[in-house]
């Protein structure tokens, strides 16, 4: 796992961790990057299902209450099982900064 600050955003990259051990070292930092918009990242060939995803909610929750963006890349994920409003998946880093620009400027506007 590999964490990196910038432009106020904190990116987590899963690496080559299986993914259970990633799930439980991002929630040993829950509270990294509640100050900051936080950006996960997963290696290109992990398969995300629904259940593991939600494993992550209490760290959604935590950010979105905060006024901060939580945003997961992945390009292997079934978007169905990603059928949830807290979710938020893109499939590259790239756009994963930009949606967090994105909902930056709506909360200055007060959306």
């Amino acid at each position: 796992m590999k964490v990196e600050l910038v432009n106020e955003i904190t990116t987590i990259y899963q690496e080559n961790s299986d993914l259970s051990d990633f799930l439980n070292k991002v929630n040993e930092l829950k509270n990294i990057g509640i100050d900051h918009s936080t950006i996960l990242f997963f290696n290109e060939e992990q398969q995300l299902s629904k259940l593991e995803l939600e494993q992550l909610l209490p760290i959604i929750s935590k950010h979105r209450t905060a006024n901060k963006s939580f945003v997961m890349v992945t390009t292997s994920l079934d978007f169905d099982s990603a059928d949830h409003d807290d979710f938020v998946v893109v499939p590259t880093l790239q756009e994963a900064f930009e949606l967090i620009e994105m909902e930056d400027i709506e909360r200055d506007l007060g959306f």
